[in-house]
Parts: C-alpha cells; structure tokens; sequence
C-alpha cells in the first residue's frame, strides 16, 4: 500500500521548470532511491514534500493526508522527517542533547505544565534514556556525551540520522547522506540504512549520488533527468535502462 503518493506535480521557479509533471509512488516499508544528474529536480521534490516549496500544480498524498494542505510545521506531526545534505547540528551541544532535540514533536509538556515544572523532569530522563539506546545501536554510545565539534564526519552524519530516529518517523527522508563519506564509512552507512528501516518500521525517500549504495539497499529507483521523470523500477531494471544511461554518460557520438 503506497504511503507516499506524488501526484503530477509540476515546480517553475520563474521561466526555469524545476519539476515537470513528476509522479511516483513509495509502499509503506520501502527504500526507494531518487537518481539523477546534478539539476534533475532531486532536491526540488523533496523540498516539496517538506513543505519547503509549494507546487506550481499537483498532489502530494501522504498516509492518505493531502501534505499539500498542511502548514511547513505540521508535517512532523504527520510522521515526515529528514536530514539535510549540510550538516544541521548544533557544534556546542552534547550529542545527546542534538539528538533529544529531534523528540520535540512528541513532547506531552505545554505552556503551564512547562511554568510549573509538572512532568518535565521524568519525560526528560524517559527522552534521554531512548536517546542513549539510539545512539547505541548506531555505534555512537562512546560519544554520547561529547560535544559535536570536532567529531569526524561520517559521525556527525549519523548524529543526523539518530535525531531523525527519535521522532519516530513513518517516512524518513535522506538527502545525499553518503556526501563527504570514505568508502568504509559508506559501506558502514549501507548497513546503517537497512538496518533502520527493519528496525524502526519506517519507509525511506533516498536521494544519493553513491551508485553502489542506492543500488545495493532500494527495492525501488526513481530517475529524474531535467525534472522529469526518465525511469522507474527495481535497481536491475533501472541500471539497464538506454534513457539512464543516456543521462548519466551522454549520447553516444
């Protein structure tokens, strides 16, 4: 059953078309990978999808929510979370500070239970706990309680995915998560990916350059050349589709 249903949708930025009549769907549970060339519309649909751009014409459907209707902040009340190509955690905070951060959505606290200090305490300690488990199944225990300056790349990146992880998403959005990785980190990250997805239950919109990592973990592949969509299947299929390698290596002479 599609959870993620993207419906025609259509992104102009003035005279440039960003997204041209772009439709696909993602099953609860699935990894699907979103390819393409630099300036395909990668980014500009999952902008969309974030509520960070609004569509020249289309639908987006999520859960069976029209997501198009819900205001940029509601969106994380409907189970959509994702990390960002750029690196957007806090350097002076502890490392489980960035990651409790991510469980603000599932906050029970208010305006006066806040002022009088009715429960905080122990949804903290409940918050930190869960906090702590994350990070220790993503190997991070060791620098919980570091300061994320300084810490190495690939770390900070999975900082990233922990704090995603502790809202409890049903659809988890990676935006080039692989960027900046060494070919070990990768591999590493491969198995972090699938081993989310079987753990937490939730389904994931994966855009990446790293051909070796989109194609090694997605049921689906979803190829965006100029905004439009060019291909659509399993990693198999798509590898072997002439308009993909068209795109990615060019006409032949």
């Amino acid at each position: 059953m599609a959870l993620l249903v993207v419906d025609d949708v259509t992104v102009r930025f003035g005279g440039i078309m960003a997204l041209d009549s772009l439709s696909f769907e993602i099953d609860e549970g699935q990894i699907c990978g979103l390819i393409g060339p630099n300036g395909a519309g990668k980014t500009t649909i999952f902008n969309v999808v974030s509520r960070i751009y609004d569509p020249t014409e289309g639908r987006v459907t999520f859960d069976g929510h029209d997501l198009l209707s819900a205001e940029p902040h509601q969106i994380s009340k409907l189970g959509v979370f994702r990390t960002f190509q750029n690196l957007a955690l806090w350097p002076r905070m502890s490392v489980i500070d960035n990651v409790m951060t991510g469980a603000h959505t599932r906050s029970k606290q208010n305006f006066f239970s806040a002022a009088l200090d009715l429960g905080r305490r122990s949804e903290e300690k409940r918050l930190r706990e869960e906090a702590f488990t994350i990070l220790s199944e993503l190997g991070l225990a060791h620098v919980a309680f570091q300061q994320c300056a300084g810490l190495p790349y690939g770390t900070m990146k999975r900082i990233e995915l922990a704090r995603a992880l502790i809202a409890h998403p049903k659809l988890l959005m990676l935006d080039e998560p692989a960027t900046g990785l060494t070919h070990s980190e990768v591999r590493r990250l491969s198995d972090v990916i699938a081993a989310i997805r079987e753990r937490y239950d939730v389904t994931i919109l994966l855009v990446e350059h790293h051909m070796g990592l989109v194609m090694g973990i997605s049921e689906k592949v979803v190829v965006l050349d100029f905004g439009r969509k060019i291909a659509e299947g399993t990693p198999s299929q798509v590898q072997e589709n002439p308009d993909v390698i068209t795109a990615y290596l060019g006409a032949p002479a």
